[in-house]
């Protein structure tokens, strides 16, 4: 199986022509075409409620007790 990507434009009639150059010749073979607009391409994958539904699910972080300061270290050179 191999996989190509190509970026194309459909003609003014609506048509899309494919030229694709093969290294296999004389073999049936399976094709698979996913026609993606670019403005659907573009558009995010979150769901429209996302942060109404998630917002605020986290309990509050506890408060970390001072562990004191670090020590003074050289500098590297």
């Amino acid at each position: 199986m191999m996989t190509k990507q190509l970026t194309t434009r459909v003609n003014e009639s609506g048509m899309l022509n494919l030229n694709i150059p093969l290294s296999i010749k004389n073999q049936d073979i399976e094709v698979l075409i996913v026609i993606s607009t670019k403005t659907q391409r573009e558009k995010s994958n979150w769901q429209d409620d996302f942060v109404d539904k998630f917002a605020g699910c986290m309990p509050d972080f506890p408060e970390i007790n001072y562990e004191g300061s670090f020590e003074e270290r050289e500098m590297l050179q």
